[in-house]
């Protein structure tokens, strides 16, 4: 890796995410691991958010924004992101979302430190005026591909990936659930993932979000097995079931 190569690239697709873009890119910047770079993606905003980003490139160069020519959804921004990325190791951050100071420091020396090739963490939920909840969302330590596969264990804004090990891996091309696509697919071809049991992102939960919406969420999950990962029907009945079983019960 070159002297002036980042060890880590961030990635965040931005679309009309002006009242929060800020935020995220402070939280970025604030971090106490400093040998980043981050890639902006904008998906044709029509809010003053582009700017916003375009402000902090003049003043950091390790900030860079990205313009896409139609809109395309999050997962083929980040998928752009990741084609333009010069660093090992690549990190998620949704717009709306934020970084502890130390996340990455503390994401970083557990993989390299202990030869992982895929983490993820502990998140706080906050609602969209940014207060946080009571509410924590614990990652599995260990997060195999089978224990995946029946529900999303992974918040996107806490995962990182060694490309090392895997090479570049893209989000599969659908709309919603991209998120659940790319790390199922690191999982069937590595070792389980390894989660770190600290919180270090808080997630915003906004109105209208497919987190909140059950059916809108089931809809989509059948879509990634079926579409995505070729599934029978049974089988992806199968894991629609387990979804709905861990949702209602929260045996996670």
């Amino acid at each position: 890796m070159k002297s002036d190569t980042p060890m880590l690239t961030v990635v965040t697709p931005l679309y009309n995410s002006a009242q929060y873009i800020d935020d995220a890119i402070r939280s970025v910047v604030s971090q106490t691991f400093r040998d980043w770079e981050y890639l902006i993606v904008d998906d044709c905003s029509t809010d003053e958010g582009p700017e916003i980003a375009e402000a902090y490139c003049r003043t950091d160069s390790r900030i860079r924004l990205i313009r896409l020519s139609e809109n395309s959804g999050a997962g083929i921004c980040r998928n752009r992101g990741i084609e333009e990325s010069r660093g090992r190791y690549i990190a998620f951050l949704d717009s709306d979302d934020l970084w502890l100071p130390d996340k990455l420091e503390i994401q970083l020396s557990v993989m390299k430190n202990h030869h992982i090739s895929f983490t993820f963490t502990d998140y706080r939920k906050m609602n969209e005026e940014g207060v946080l909840s009571k509410q924590v969302v614990t990652c599995r330590e260990t997060l195999s591909y089978r224990r995946q596969l029946k529900t999303n264990y992974v918040g996107c804004s806490t995962a990182v990936y060694d490309t090392q090990y895997y090479g570049e891996r893209y989000f599969p091309v659908i709309r919603k659930r991209q998120d659940y696509g790319l790390w199922l697919n690191l999982l069937e071809s590595g070792p389980p993932g390894r989660g770190i049991p600290t919180v270090l992102t808080h997630y915003r939960v906004r109105t209208g979000g497919l987190s909140g919406n059950k059916l809108e969420l089931i809809r989509h999950n059948w879509n990634l097995y079926r579409s995505v990962l070729g599934f029978s029907r049974v089988l992806s009945a199968y894991y629609v079931f387990w979804n709905i079983v861990i949702k209602i019960f929260g045996k996670r």
